[in-house]
Order: structure tokens, then sequence, then C-alpha cells
């Protein structure tokens, strides 16, 4: 969804302008202005074109529109760095300077620029501006939206996304309803998840138990050339040669603590189960390198994979599609994510294969995913078991048929739900599944039953 507009009212202009600018006054007066003919200075006259801008009169506001553009530099500067510059003012000249990089950077280190101007900027913008919106931690929680605007523009730095994720996470944004939360955590986080366990939350330490005092180790038998020990000494002992070193406390059992670690890296990563902690946590490095946003792919090639996929046709030729996968194969477990995410048919196939638990769940929240593909991968015996699963657990996929009979002809489908889906099954799929070897067997007898049940003499 494209960020709404910010309100620019006529009363925040100079009010010797509201004639001239008045939307119900003489269309004449107002393209004056939209021309930028009237020698005004420039913290009256830019906000005014772009106030214009929005004009009701098409002509006028395409007038400003272009008079936006070639607007002396200098001035454009002026009004931009200003803090005395409304908000609405500078949300028009925003979405009018988008191909302007120094203009759009000065906008969005404006303190009084509204948040849904950055939010424009974070959907549709690109170099520098985005790395300033994602270190803008103020922006970022009280308009967590930008969050997801930065990871989801093809164009911001994997650096950035790392590290405004890392923050929304730590900061608890309310961003959990973002597309694949979960495998976007895991993926940022790594192994910071567990390495921060002990500073944020640390595990309960048991009560030392009192134990009895150590017995007096037995003299030791002097050699024949020292002297007879003397008697015991007095308890003072002088500490400049040797100090004495407290017992230390016994430590906590090792499996208490890291049973502590995972309860936190599971609260921490949206309440995930164990199994996915478990099974990917070597995957991933700690944040910044490793298995999280790795360098090996940059940035830059990442876009245009990105982009080209996108663009591209749904049906990918031979070369193409090994070109495709040669190049997914380099990238680290969060930037399959990332492409999972947001990539076209040809990159879903691809990725809703792979082995790795988090790449193939995010596939299935792919916002271009239809009934059509979701049957595909429901009868396919490549996906790993989880994907087969969760279409089975989702009753806005089971309620297309074809996605049921997928589910119920592929072994992977947990068995209980199979049958759950054969008393919906025409009693020609009936029949077929009834003679598959490809089934349980108790889903072929069960599906025997219901065909000859259906049957007209049945």
């Amino acid at each position: 969804m494209a960020a709404a507009e910010v309100p620019f009212p006529l009363e925040h202009l100079p009010e010797r302008l509201w004639p001239l600018l008045d939307p119900d006054g003489n269309p004449a007066r107002r393209m004056l202005l939209a021309r930028a003919a009237l020698p005004l200075p420039p913290e009256e006259l830019v906000p005014a074109v772009a106030f214009l801008c929005n004009d009701p009169d098409p002509e006028v506001a395409t007038t400003a529109r272009k008079s936006v553009l070639e607007l002396p530099q200098g001035a454009m500067q002026t009004v931009l760095s200003s803090s005395n510059t409304h908000a609405g003012a500078l949300d028009s000249l925003a979405r009018r300077l988008m191909g302007n990089e120094e203009f759009v950077q000065r906008i969005a280190l404006n303190r009084s620029v509204h948040d849904m101007t950055l939010l424009h900027l974070a959907e549709k913008g690109q170099g520098v501006v985005l790395d300033i919106i994602g270190q803008n931690q103020v922006r970022l929680s009280t308009c967590p939206e930008l969050v997801k605007a930065l990871y989801f523009n093809p164009r911001t730095k994997m650096a950035t996304v790392s590290r405004v994720l890392e923050y929304a996470v730590r900061e608890e944004l309310p961003v959990q309803d973002m597309p694949g939360y979960k495998e976007i955590v895991a993926s940022v986080m790594g192994d910071v998840r567990t390495a921060g366990a002990a500073e944020a939350v640390p595990a309960p330490q048991p009560e030392p138990v009192p134990e009895p005092p150590p017995e007096p180790p037995p003299a030791a038998k002097p050699a024949p050339w020292q002297d007879a020990p003397a008697e015991a000494e007095p308890a003072h002992v002088d500490t400049f040669d040797a100090p004495p070193q407290p017992e230390p406390a016994p430590p906590p059992p090792a499996m208490d603590l890291a049973a502590g670690d995972m309860e936190f890296a599971s609260d921490l990563l949206g309440a995930m189960d164990m199994e996915i902690i478990e099974d990917d946590v070597d995957g991933f490095g700690d944040f910044g390198g490793g298995g999280g946003f790795s360098d090996e792919v940059e940035d830059e090639s990442f876009e245009q994979l990105l982009l080209s996929c996108l663009e591209g046709a749904e049906e990918e030729e031979e070369e193409e599609s090994r070109a495709l996968y040669d190049k997914v194969k380099k990238m680290s477990i969060g930037e399959k994510i990332r492409f999972g995410l947001m990539g076209n048919l040809a990159v879903r196939e691809l990725l809703i294969k792979d082995s790795n638990k988090l790449v193939a769940m995010s596939v299935l929240r792919n916002p271009g995913l239809g009934d059509k593909e979701i049957a595909k991968v429901a009868s396919s015996r490549i996906v790993i078991e989880d994907v087969i699963r969760t279409i089975a657990e989702s009753r806005e996929w089971c309620k297309n048929y074809g996605v049921k009979l997928s589910l119920v002809q592929n072994p992977k489908c947990p068995p209980h739900i199979a049958m759950n889906f054969l008393k919906f099954l025409r009693a020609k799929d009936l029949k077929t599944l009834s003679t598959s070897k490809d089934v349980p067997t108790v889903i072929a007898r069960t599906a025997k039953r219901l065909a000859t049940a259906k049957s007209p003499g049945g």
C-alpha cells in the first residue's frame, strides 16, 4: 500500500498569497505562481509551487510539477533544509523530486518531515536516502511501517536491512505481522539470539548446597634435610606473597543453562518452535556476517537479480534457469529468505525446494502465490514435510479442490489430515486413489469405501 500524502492546507502559506492560491479563485493567477513567474523569496515561492502541484486544475498542477524540477538549486536547498518548511510542502516536493538524490536526502534529514513522507521514500527511494532512514531509530520507533518498507524495497542494502531488523526485534516493534517475520528474524539475528541471552535474561542460578568443610590434607613427611614441622601457626596469613583464592561457587548444571538460552531464543524469535532453532542455528553466523546477510553477494547484484526476476517472464529458459540457480546458490540464508518473499514464479519454484526450512517456508508467504501454484507445491514430493503440513493446515488454501486432491495424493501429507479431505473428493478421484500404490494403505482403503458409497449402486 502506497504511503498517503500529507495534507498541505492553504493556511500554512503566507496570508498575502492566499488570493493567488485559492483553488476557487482565478486560474490565471494560480498559473503565474505555477510558472514561478512572481518575484518571491525562496521560502515563499517554493512552498507555493509545491502547493499548486495538487491544484484541482490539471493544467495548473502540471505546470507546477514541471516548475518544481526547474527551480534554482540554491533556492531548493534552502527550503528543503529549513525546519520551518511545512511537512505538507516537503511531502509534495518529495514526490516530485525522487530523481534528485541530493534533494531527497535533504528532505529525509529535515526534522519537520512527516512519517508518511519517509514511508514514501522508504518504499520508492534508492541509494543513500534508504541508509538515512534506516539509521533514524526514533522514526523507526514512531512509524514501524518503515521497517517493512525498507525490507521489501529491493534497492535497500542488505547491511541496512540487517541493522533495521535487529533494532526492530530488540525493541519489540510491532512488525510481527509482516510476511515471513519468524524466518526474517531467524535469518537476521543468527547466533546473536543465543549470545545475548545471558545478558538480557540470565538463566536462573541454583542455590549452592552447603558442603561440609574439607578435611585438612595429611601433613607431608619432611625431607631429611628439613626440620620437623612446628606446631600449627596462627590463623593470620601474610597476603603479600600468595593471596588466598576464594573457593568458586559450584557452576550450574550445563543442561539448565542450555535450556535457558534456548528458551530465550524461542521467545526472541516470536515463539518459534525449538526444532527450527536447533536445526538451523548452525546455518547462521553472528549479526552482520556469517549466515545472516553475508557480503558474498553484493547489494547491487541482489537488486539487479531480484528486479530482473520480478520483471521477467514466468517461464524461464533452461540457460536462464541455470544462471538463476547458480546465483541463488551463492546467497546466504538471509538473502534467500528475502528473495523467497519477493521473487516471481521462477524464484519461488526454485526456493520452495530448498532443504532449509526457513527458506522454503518464506516462499509460502510470498504475496504472488496462487491456488494453482499451491496445488502444484502440495503435490510435490521434493519439498520438505513442513511445507506440505503448512499447506494442509491452511483453511484458505484448502478451500481449493485441486489443493485438497494434491495433498491426499502426496504421501508427505499427515494421514489424519488426508483422511479428512477424502470425503470432499469426487467419485472418479476416489476410485483412482483406491488403486494407487503411492498413498498409504489406509488412504487407499478409505477411498475405495467412499467411492463405492458414492457410486450409483452404492
